[in-house]
Formats: structure tokens, sequence, C-alpha cells
């Protein structure tokens, strides 16, 4: 048995914790890392891969405790390591006598302080921590006995700058300590090439342990099978059917568990959600968790679920890595969790314990988001995830890593940087010209000083250091409110304010399309827009990428079931896949079925949107999901230009198109600014928009700051490769392309035309519940009657409640005049002076001629007239306009309303006050 090579002491430890017989990566893990082997463990999580790290790296402590410093660096990429796991190490470093310590922003001054006097043997810090450490004059003593490095969650690093950072940081601390090395080691529960992690871990040959197997996992999907009581709720609640469906399943699941976590891709869906919950059972023990939440509200929503005052918890990425809740025994993901690197990731956060099977069940509302769910299940089973995207060569960190490595040393020339450089993975193809250009700019905004060819930090550069230790930008957010039910919609952020937020733009939220009004400091007011058309989805910047490998796969799943949509699909029109495009047209927008993923339609959309547009000699708006491209072209031009298109661009236009194209886009500029941010260009906090930013820009063109823009953007937004062999694929016909003959839409269409993901309203649909929701607004409108011949009062009516016809029960006027219910104490003290004929003030004249003017619509129009104008803003005037028009419909009644109400909250910022 493998923990016979351990200290005694240690086995007696795992003896008493209940650790009879070690686990798959213990197993494998613990006589490399004793050999002194840098090691990469994969293993779903609770299956006890940090244990395995820690228990030879505190074997090999105990062989030598008297030696000074701080031995371990145990790097995670939370503040909040796992409690429960936090508490183990700490049970066993006390058992073991061996001094274990917390390093993070959070860390008291005195704590730090004391830190640095004696610090700790094993350190755990965040990679911020290490950038901050590796600095200091006394600290840097300490650090030079490092013998261990842990990387925890090392999937969560590798993929974005983050890691780029910390990997430079590590190649410092091996300058540090005079070129000797240290052993690496990460852990991980998912990863798609463990190759490639390997080697971005350590510089020597690393072993990989992959005990992945030893956890089993039960995932059932699930589709709306929906009944009475669900079209109940959803009126009750405002949404769909299939939304209130989803709502009913997850509390039936939530009821019949212990504990659950219920999974969702975005925080607005996680709100969204919450408030549904909340509106509808005030009482179940449920609560939201999410980044954007205050650390406050979140370590308390962990604290009571741990405790049992809530029994599920809704949740984005925020709770997938190690933070300790408890027990879990359900995972719930709402909707397609579109990543097979996810779902395995986050259903292994039930049956934590060795051996316990991990369960979950995808829920989803759409059809597809169903087979994307299948589909991701099925690639699961056949062991393929996706592969993690290392950023190459970031310029910004870079810059970063520079002024680190010239505080390290105190000078350095070019050659030594660029050689400590080209070990970290990341920069192993830098060249001395890049470094160059990178030095550069450095050198002339007074980052850096020169002499006799050394570089050194200047106070400038100092500063910018530390205002740079995380590359994570920090993003304000805005409230958006419905100015029509002055309402509470959601949050924007502010990436997705700065590229697409400006007065009259569109944008989609809670699956609703809406229009800008006007924008406060932190508000945006918006109203429902009935056209929706180019708008963009709120959570644009937020959802998870879709790969053509899962998009491939759920297309072919289409003709294996037999959904009513699915039918028609099949008998009247094309069923698209990644080897079939298919091209339709709805009024003016042009569908073109492309099952390559998110990231080739999005690359494609761009190309071809620039391409058309170029021709056509206007702008072409264009957006696209991991299966389709959706164009709106002016009604001269048809489907057949994008056929052309399609089949005339060459893949050696992509690149250079797509560079010119994105220059001009407001996405450039927001990743321009933060670019900016981290090379020092631009102060942490300054605001820079509009005119100055695009000064700012045309500065850059051609460096290093520009270069890194667009090389972000592409790497996360674009697949350039990928697209290049779509475009080769449809030039040598291994994809084929149809059109449409006909102008109906199919049903894979109008799932292109519904404007979320996790709805499956059609557009008329949709607008029928935005119309029942009003009417109910409209008719709980209270209203307080009085007769304007004689000035009896008849009390307060709910439009739903009035009667048809009333008569003054004094004088038998119909004269009835009407107003809102919380204006009637002044109107009541108004109208009594009226009918004593006192003397009456401007603003009482006016309060007097209005209610007479509702009495009049009152005689002509009877109850009607008060739900008119009930409508917000709708005074007597505009309702006369209203009412005086020929309805055939209650909904062609609802819609004048509502266009009254638009038009008021449009104009009302321009009225004097």
């Amino acid at each position: 048995m493998v923990f016979e090579k351990l200290n005694p002491k240690i086995v007696d430890w795992l003896t008493k914790a209940g650790y009879l017989e070690s686990s798959l990566p213990q197993k494998y893990a613990i006589p490399l890392i004793l050999e002194g082997k840098d090691v990469l463990i994969m293993a779903p999580t609770g299956t006890g891969k940090t244990l395995a790290a820690i228990l030879p790296i505190f074997n090999k402590i105990l062989e030598n405790k008297e030696k000074p410093g701080v031995r371990l660096l145990y790097v995670s990429p939370l503040k909040s390591l796992n409690r429960d796991l936090f508490d183990r190490i700490l049970d066993l470093a006390n058992y073991l006598d061996i001094e274990v310590d917390l390093r993070h922003g959070d860390t008291p001054q005195s704590q730090r302080a004391q830190q640095v006097k004696d610090p700790a043997k094993v350190l755990i810090i965040t990679p911020e921590t290490l950038q901050s450490i590796i600095i200091g004059k006394r600290f840097r003593e300490h650090l030079k006995n490092v013998e261990w490095v842990i990387i925890d969650e090392i999937h969560e690093l590798v993929t974005n700058k983050r890691g780029t950072q910390l990997i430079i940081a590590l190649e410092r601390l091996k300058e540090l300590k005079l070129g000797e090395n240290f052993q690496r080691i990460g852990l991980s529960a998912t990863i798609g090439d463990p190759n490639k992690i390997a080697k971005f871990l350590s510089t020597d040959k690393c072993q990989i342990i992959d005990a992945r197997s030893e956890k089993k996992y039960e995932i059932s999907v699930e589709y709306p099978h929906i009944t009475p009581e669900d079209f109940t709720l959803a009126k009750k609640l405002g949404i769909n059917s299939a939304g209130s469906y989803c709502l009913r399943r997850i509390k039936e699941m939530v009821d019949s568990s212990k504990s659950a976590i219920i999974f969702v891709n975005t925080r607005e869906t996680a709100e969204s959600l919450g408030s549904k919950f909340k509106t509808w059972l005030p009482e179940f023990p449920i609560a939201v968790h999410h980044s954007s939440l205050s650390k406050d509200v979140r370590i308390d929503v962990e604290k009571k679920f741990r405790e049992g005052e809530i029994k599920a918890i809704i949740s984005t990425s925020s709770l997938e890595l190690g933070i300790d809740i408890g027990t879990i025994d359900l995972v719930i993901q709402y909707g397609s969790p579109r990543q097979v690197t996810k779902i395995v990731q986050r259903v292994g956060r039930s049956g934590h314990g060795l051996g316990e099977v991990s369960k979950g069940v995808i829920i989803c509302n759409s059809i597809d988001d169903y087979l994307e769910a299948l589909a991701i299940i099925e690639r699961n089973k056949e062991g393929w995830l996706e592969e993690p995207g290392i950023p190459e060569k970031a310029f910004d960190v870079l810059a970063h890593q520079i002024v680190g490595i010239c505080i390290d040393l105190n000078q350095a020339s070019k050659e030594r940087i660029l050689g400590i450089v080209n070990r970290a993975y990341p920069y192993r193809e830098l060249t001395m010209d890049e470094l160059n250009a990178v030095m550069n700019v450095m050198l002339n905004i007074r980052l850096l000083g020169e002499e006799d060819g050394k570089f050194y930090r200047t106070k400038r550069g100092l500063l910018f250091y530390f205002e740079n230790l995380s590359t994570i930008p920090n993003e304000k957010n805005y409230l958006v409110i419905n100015k029509e039910l002055n309402k509470r919609i959601g949050v924007l952020h502010q990436g997705f304010v700065s590229q697409h937020i400006k007065h009259g733009a569109e944008f989609i939220m809670k699956g609703e399309p809406w229009k800008v009004i006007d924008v406060d400091e932190d508000k945006i007011n918006v109203i429902s827009s009935r056209e929706g058309e180019g708008a963009v989805p709120s959570w644009e910047g937020e959802l998870i990428p879709v790969t053509m490998q899962v998009a491939s796969k759920a297309a072919e799943l289409r003709e294996k079931f037999d959904f009513e949509d699915l039918k028609i699909q099949k008998k009247d029109f094309v069923i698209p896949t990644n080897k079939l495009i298919y091209i339709e047209t709805f009024e003016n927008f042009i569908i073109v079925h492309s099952c390559f993923g998110s990231k080739i339609n999005e690359t494609l959309s761009k190309l071809l949107s620039a391409v058309i547009s170029s021709k056509i000699g206007t702008s072409v708006s264009a957006r696209s999901d991991a299966y389709r491209i959706i164009f709106r072209i002016p009604d001269e031009f048809g489907q057949e230009l994008v056929l052309q298109t399609l089949n005339e661009v060459e893949p050696s236009w992509v690149n250079s198109i797509l560079i010119r194209s994105m220059r001009n886009t407001s996405m450039f500029e927001f990743r321009f600014y933060n670019v900016a941010k981290r090379f020092g260009i631009i102060s942490k906090d300054a605001n820079y928009s509009g005119q100055i930013l695009q000064n700012l820009i045309d500065m850059y063109v051609g460096t290093p700051v520009y270069e890194e823009t667009m090389h972000e953007l592409m790497l996360d937004r674009l697949d350039v490769k990928g697209a290049m062999k779509v475009i080769e694929d449809i030039k040598s016909r291994k994809v084929k392309i149809e059109v449409s003959s006909g102008y109906d839409v199919s049903p894979l269409g109008a799932e292109a035309l519904d404007y979320s993901n996790i709805s499956f309203i059609k557009p008329k649909e949709k607008i029928k519940e935005l119309l029942e929701i009003i009417k109910e607004r409209l008719q709980n409108k209270k209203f307080w009657m009085v007769c304007m011949n004689c000035g009896t009062e008849f009390g307060t009516y709910k439009n739903k409640e009035m009667p048809e016809s009333i008569l003054c029960r004094n004088c038998g006027a119909k004269l009835i005049g009407f107003i809102p219910a919380k204006e009637s104490a002044l109107a009541k003290k108004i109208l009594q002076k009226h009918f004593n004929k006192a003397k009456l003030e401007v603003d009482e004249k006016k309060i007097i001629e209005k209610i007479g003017e509702t009495a009049e619509l009152f005689i002509n129009y009877g109850p009607k007239a008060c739900f008119v104008i009930a409508g917000y803003g709708v005074g007597p005037s505009t309702a006369k306009r209203i009412l005086a028009r020929y309805h055939k419909t209650e909904e062609e009644l609802l819609m004048d309303i509502i266009n009254a109400e638009r038009s008021f909250i449009s104009t009302r910022q321009f009225w004097s006050s």
C-alpha cells in the first residue's frame, strides 16, 4: 500500500482521519512526488488529489524540519480555498507540527508583517499574491528556500492571462533561487489536452497521472412535458410555459434531494431564475450565488447552505471550483452546459466522497438546448474534452513581467530578460524583435529606463507593477430599468455597455428585446421593443462558446428525434448538419444554418457581413449562435447574395478582412481599453471613452498594444483556422449548400429568430405574452370616482372590478370623473373648494379641468376610458385620440396604449420641468 512509503506519523493521522486505503490519484502520484518528479494529476473532485500532492511533500518537510523559510507554495485561483480542504490540511499540519498560513488580497496588515518576520513552511496564496511577495526585499529571502509549488485547479488558469502571468512568475522564482529548480505539481479535474498543460506547468519532463476513470457519473437530460399546471403558473409569473415547467421540475428535484446546486451559464440567468422562485414561492429555501455579488453576500449564502438554512443554490461558474459548501447530492444544470468540461466539473460537485456516484440532471427548454446537451453527454462517453486555448505571447502581461524582472535583478539586459521569458511555455517562441517592440513602448511611456544596455524600472514602472498585480479588468455594473413597468430587469456589465449601449440601441435581456431610452450614471432606462432586429444578447460576452465537435454532434442528433418541429423540418425543409449549409429567408432576415459552433460562426458572420456590406454599399448587421448566422439585409437583396458570397470568399481573405472590420467595432475599443491599462498606457482608475480613446487607438496602430488587442479578441471570440477550413470545404464540395425555395420560415429558422437560448417562445407568442402582462397591469390600476355634477363620491375601483355603468345616486348624472387612487386625498380637498365656489389656484384649476375631461370620456366610453388612462403617462387628451380610433381587437387597443406609453417615456427627458 502506497501509504506505507510515508512517515509513520502521517500514516497514524490518515488512520485516525478514516483514510484506510489510498485512492487512484494517491496510489500513482505519491511515489512520483517522493522521487522528486514534476507531476500533473487529473482526477475528479472528491477523489483525494489534493492529499495526493500534500502527503508526500509534508513527508519531505518532516525529513528536514529545521530548514528555514517558505518550503511549499500552494497556489489557488480562489482567495477562499475549500474550507473543508483547508481544515484537513491544517489538521494534518498541526498534527505534524508544520506551520501553514494563508496570504491574499484581504490578509490583514498585521498578519502580513508577521509573515515577513517569520513565515510558515507552507503558504497558501493566489496567483496575484506571488506577484507582490516576490519583489518584497525581506520576503524574497524566505522564497529562496521554496522546494515545491502546487497549482490547484490549473485548468482555470491556463486559458487566461492570470495563468500566463503566474507561469512567468515561477520562472522569476527560479532566477531568485539562482537557477535551482523546484518541484511543480498541477491539480485538475478536467483537461482536454493534458500534454499541453503538462508543458505549461513544467519546463522539465512532467509525469501525467490520469485518474479520471475512477469517478462514476449519472447524468440525464430532460425536455419539457408541459401540463395545464404549467400554463397556469406561466400566466402568474409572466413567463412562457416551458419556463414554468422548468421551475416546477427544479422545485420537485430540490424537494426530493437533501441539497442541490442549480448551475446556470450566465449571471443574468441566475438572477432571473432566482427572482422567479422568490415571486412564486417566497419561502422556498433557495439563494443566488455569482461573481458579481459582494463577497459578504456570497459568504453568507455558502454559510447558510452548509448549515442547512437553504437547500439549494442557483450558481454560475462561481461554485465550480473547490469552495466548501458542504455535502451536495444533486446537481441540476439549467439549459445546456455548452461544454463537456463544464458538465463534468459541475456534476462532480455532487457525490463528493470516494466511491460515490456524481448525479446530475440537465433540464432544457428548447430543441437546440436539448440536442446539444445530449451531444455533450455522448462526447463525454467518448472521452472527448474541449482543448484549452492558452494565450500565446500576451504582450501586455509580458510588459508587466519585464518590469518585475527588472525589479528582481535591479537591472537586466534584453538577452537576460528573453532567456527567462522563453522558459515560460506561452512565450517559448517569443523573438528578440517582438521583445524589442514591447520594450520600446515601455521606454516611451517611462516604465523602464536604460543605461549601458541594461534596463531598470522607473518610479512610474514600480507604480505600474503594483497597479497591475491582477490581469482581471474591473468592470462597472449598470442597473437596467423597464420604464414601462418601472421595474428592474437586470444588470449589464461595463464591457457590454461600452460596446452596445447608447440612446436608441437595442439589446436582448431575459429573452426579450429592449430599446435604450437614456443612460444615467449607473442606470439604463429601457422600453420593450417590438422589433428586436439586429439586437445583441445581453449575455453576449459571457456565454460559454460551443465547439464545432459539440455543435456537429447535436446537428446529427436532429435526425433521430421526432419532436413536432423536427418532423416539419424533415418533411418540408432541410435538416442542416456540419456537411450541409441551409439558407432561408424570413422578411429581411437571411438565416444561414451552419452547424460549426460558436467561434467559427462568429468568424464567418463577421467575414461575410464585411464582404456583403462592401458589395451593396450599406452596413449589414449579423449575429450568430452555434448553429446559425442571421443577417439583416435590405429587402432588395435576397439570399442569393449570401450564397454568392459564400461561394466566392477565399481562405486567404479571412485574416486581412477580419483585422480591417474588427478595428472599427466597439468590441475592439473595449478590448484596447483593457489592454492599454495592462500596458500602463491608461491608469487603472481612468475612464476613457469616445474620441479620446479613438485618438489613443490611432496612436498605437502597428504597435504591440494594438496587436495584442487584436490577438486577444481573436483568441476569445473567433476561430480563424476553423473558418478557413469551412471555406476550403465549401470550395471542395465537402460542405454542400442548399437554398430554400419558399418564403415560410422553417422551425429551426424560427428557433434562430427567437431571442434567447433559454426560452422557446416564438416572436408572435412573445408579443402576446407581453400584452397579457400589460393588460393585467392596466386592469389592476385603481381609480377614485366622483360625480362632477354634484360632488358625490363613489369610492375606489380597480379597472377589472368596475361596473359597466355608473349613475350618480344623488343627482342621477352620468358625468363621473376619475383620478388615480393615490392622488385622491389631494383631489378631494380641491373638489370640496370647487363645489363650495371657493377661489382656486392655477394648479388646482388644472386638476379640476383634468377630472372634468375624464368625466366626458366616461360618458362616451364608460370603463374603457379608465382602462386607457391607466397607461403610464396617458392623459385625457391622449386617451381621447386612442379611444376615437376603431380597434378590431383588444390586442390592437393594447398596442395603441403601449405605443403611447413608449412615446411618453421617450420624450419625457426633453420636457421642461
